[in-house]
């Protein structure tokens, strides 16, 4: 069942402390953003041996896990559908960071995406780049085997280029063919969330890098980002590291300003902060194949919730909408009202937890038993638009009786709001434990389910199972192996602390995933592995490649960095030649260019067939010409002169920065492109001034803009 609340209705279990603040959508900008080098010109970082150390699991007390024994278990396979893998590779290994970092971690956070040509796998705290063979192209070989995470970040500089601090997520955003690479730098206070947004489908080309505070000091634990047609939408669990031993805060869920990544402008960031325990380990949608969502679809937040926690007669599914306003972001909003309810609380199979604690899951006949992290959601919460409706699909580590077990529901929308399609739990009747889950839908509405399995005779190895759309409701496959562990972790108990499962986006069926396992037992051994599979009989829709060059009316020069907008949902940026091309589905579509300091210009009615290659008509941009602006700031009624900034935004962005002269007040900005309204927001560097926000139309002619600041209130020079 669904109930679409209007403002949920909770039963007493929770205090008033734990239920979210009443808070708008805040809005922050970049500490500063570049546009990089060539990642494949950049040398690795100098690094630091530390001692090998077990990441600590964050985690919140007012969510109780009791174990149990959940409903709805599957406990033979179903229709054997399930295909075999197609081949593989052994990713990066615990050695590896030994080697580069001169340290070692658990848990890898082992995750890792698929594009075009390319496959990148991160890890706590490395990164490489394979093509589709398997053959490493970054780092070149021979060389090392992988690179930290933060040499990306090495020409923004800052603390994302110092700190390598992990927690990494890397997405492919299939409607820009862009990479989306992102960690946390947190090894001091205040915290930083570092984003890179390629500028190519090349991963080894250049990046545009953001370095953004994380708001109000809070530590950023366990992000998540998910590609959106609005936004790259995060989620965090946040807490407060001012005490020890560190308190739980509540989550941030929001959203960086995607258009602008992909453009290398500053981009905005909104978002929403809650306090109290309600929702913890909440997760972003993240989009699947070619097919946008519906035009003007809002983001998607997706969260588990136990009856027990809620006071609800059922275990649930939570869905919020992060509704997303660019041109004012105080109007944005994420669920229902002040308390920011879920906008669909949707009954799903009575679940239990597996562990009360983290020695959870037997390594064959090792003593050391590992984490498998149950009861919420895992990384990614996939989204798909399959056109008759749009779909969406979950996992979760759960109990099965004195064992893991692994959850898994599909939600769907057909146009009246989003509700359980199918779920069930996947323990077949042996004794293993399959837990640390991902699962991700082709287009044709397959299902492919992937995990990690022990039990006190095998090893930790790496499994899947699968189903077909049209396979019985509620039901998964026949199992199948990708890779056989051979021995047990000591030392620790951390595993995961996620995997990930992937779909390739050149074929829309073919399914990539990677996952830790053992092959050599000890302290700090663990391995990874990337792997694929597709079932036979997946068939993409149509697609076709558009392509095509924009240049300037001036000479007819490239002009590189523009953006594309191919129709109404996929986008994409010219190179440095001016060139740009990107796979659409087939149809019929407006082609528009846009460059700031350029008149916008479109070639109308461009045709996609299947498997062809649409050659656009060059695009030619007119430069718009430029003017002047200057004049003076100075103290109101006093008129002596003020040494301030003035930052310049154009629709939101900030397109100049300029400071006054401390001596006169006097400031110059010799050239704005003509044709458009900016804001001028004008702040003293001196305190007792309050800020002066204008609009300035450039209307070809050079123009006098100057400011007197007001006081702000307690300025002794305005006393008498």
């Amino acid at each position: 069942s669904v109930m679409a609340t209007a403002g949920l209705v909770l039963a007493g279990t929770l205090s008033a402390e734990m239920l979210p603040q009443n808070k708008r959508a805040q809005v922050l900008y970049p500490t500063k953003m570049v546009v990089s080098r060539p990642l494949r010109d950049i040398p690795p970082p100098v690094v630091k041996a530390t001692a090998a150390h077990e990441v600590a699991n964050k985690t919140t007390p007012l969510r109780p896990a009791e174990p149990g024994t959940s409903a709805n278990i599957q406990t033979t396979p179903g229709v054997p559908n399930t295909p075999d893998p197609l081949g593989g590779w052994q990713g990066l290994k615990s050695s590896d960071n030994e080697t580069i970092l001169g340290t070692g971690l658990m848990p890898p956070d082992t995750q890792g995406d698929i594009g075009k040509d390319h496959y990148i796998q991160w890890i706590n705290s490395l990164f490489a780049i394979w093509d589709k063979s398997g053959t490493k192209v970054y780092p070149v070989q021979p060389g090392p085997a992988a690179v930290a995470g933060n040499v990306i970040w090495t020409d923004l500089g800052g603390r994302c280029a110092s700190d390598n601090s992990g927690d990494p997520i890397t997405l492919w955003d299939p409607l820009a063919e862009r990479w989306v690479m992102s960690q946390f730098g947190v090894d001091a206070s205040p915290f930083y969330q570092c984003v890179a947004v390629s500028t190519t489908s090349d991963p080894t080309g250049t990046w545009n890098l953001y370095a953004y505070v994380w708001p109000n000091n809070r530590f950023p634990d366990y992000p998540k980002l998910g590609v959106w047609t609005d936004g790259y939408y995060i989620t965090t669990n946040d807490f407060n590291f001012s005490v020890n031993p560190p308190t739980y805060m509540g989550i941030t869920a929001g959203a960086f300003e995607r258009d602008k990544m992909l453009a290398g402008l500053p981009a905005g960031f909104i978002y929403f902060q809650t306090s109290g325990e309600r929702e913890y380990s909440v997760l972003p949608a993240d989009l699947d194949g070619i097919t946008a969502p519906p035009a003007g679809a809002p983001g998607l937040i997706g969260e588990f919730q136990d009856k027990d926690w809620i006071g609800t007669t059922n275990d649930q599914m939570w869905v919020f909408e992060l509704k997303l306003d660019w041109t004012n972001p105080g109007n944005s909003t994420f669920g229902v009202g002040a308390t920011h309810d879920p906008n669909y609380a949707i009954d799903i199979t009575d679940v239990s937890a597996n562990c009360s604690g983290r020695d959870c899951v037997p390594q064959g006949s090792s003593s050391q038993k590992v984490d498998d992290i149950d009861f919420r959601i895992m990384h990614r919460l996939a989204y798909r638009n399959l056109g008759s409706s749009q779909a969406l699909v979950a996992s979760m580590t759960v109990g099965a009786g004195g064992r893991a077990g692994v959850w898994w529901g599909e939600f769907q929308e057909q146009g009246a709001g989003w509700t359980l399609r199918q779920d069930g739990v996947y323990a077949p009747a042996d004794s293993d434990h399959r837990w640390m889950p991902s699962v991700a839908m082709d287009t044709n509405g397959n299902i492919m389910l992937g995990y990690s399995a022990s039990s006190t005779t095998i090893f930790p190895s790496v499994r899947y199972v699968g189903r077909l759309a049209g396979d019985p409701l509620g039901q998964m496959g026949d199992e199948k192996i990708m890779v056989v562990g051979a021995a047990a972790q000591t030392g620790g108990n951390r595993w995961g602390d996620y995997s990930m499962m992937s779909v390739d986006p050149t074929d829309d069926c073919t399914f990539w995933y990677t996952q830790e396992y053992i092959a050599v037992g000890g302290s700090f051994t663990w391995q990874t592995w990337i792997g694929s599979t597709k079932f036979p009989s997946c068939s993409s829709g149509p697609s076709g490649v558009i392509e095509g060059y924009v240049k300037s009316t001036a000479g007819g020069a490239a002009i590189a960095g523009a953006s594309v907008q191919i129709g109404a949902s996929y986008s994409t940026t010219t190179n440095a030649s001016g060139f740009y091309q990107i796979t659409v589905p087939v149809g019929t579509y407006d082609v528009t260019a846009t460059k700031f300091g350029y008149d916008s210009a479109s070639q109308l009615g461009q045709v996609i067939t299947e498997g062809g290659t649409t050659a656009v008509p060059d695009i030619l941009l007119t430069p718009v010409g430029t003017y002047a602006i200057d004049g003076f700031v100075t103290a109101a009624v006093h008129n002596w002169p003020l040494w301030a900034r003035i930052e310049v935004r154009q629709a939101g962005t900030l397109v100049h920065t300029v400071y006054t002269s401390p001596w006169n007040g006097y400031y110059e900005i010799p050239e704005l492109p003509n044709g458009f309204t900016y804001d001028f927001t004008v702040h003293s560097m001196y305190q007792g001034y309050q800020d002066e926000v204008r609009p300035v139309t450039i209307a070809a002619g050079d123009q006098v803009q100057s400011f007197s600041l007001l006081p702000a209130s307690g300025n002794p020079a305005y006393a008498c």
